[in-house]
């Protein structure tokens, strides 16, 4: 349903593939689903709650860099570079997102190209 309705995915083979790759993954108030530094190995998109991102300012600990909160947000805007992330995301609400794995979203963003389309609007959306 996600992938149809907020993404408009059409082509039923990668409708079919998104959701067969996909899972949902559930985050506490609080809790961080990527640090700053690290290797996302994942792209999450926003179901429903808040995301918070911030950037490590020593000594005094964060900047707040700004929120995802739309359905169909994407918590790390590209994290599918495989760089290591710039910054921390993590809830700031209890939050609902679906996740699908790096590895298989670069293959099925190379397969057609609705998905070609897919990956432009995950580079340009402002969130």
């Amino acid at each position: 349903m996600f992938f149809r309705q907020t993404v408009s995915i059409a082509d039923e083979e990668l409708l079919a593939r998104c959701c067969a790759v996909s899972r949902l993954r559930t985050l506490r108030k609080g809790e961080v689903l990527i640090r700053q530094g690290e290797l996302p190995t994942a792209l999450h998109f926003l179901l429903d709650g808040a995301l918070r991102r911030g950037f490590a300012v020593p000594p005094s600990g964060e900047l707040t860099d700004g929120f995802a909160w739309r359905m169909g947000d994407v918590a790390l805007p590209g994290a599918a570079a495989g760089l290591p992330s710039p910054m921390t995301v993590e809830a700031a609400s209890f939050c609902t997102l679906v996740e699908m794995p790096i590895g298989q979203a670069r293959e099925l963003l190379r397969g057609s190209p609705e998905a070609a389309d897919f990956s432009l609007q995950l580079l340009t959306r402002d969130n």
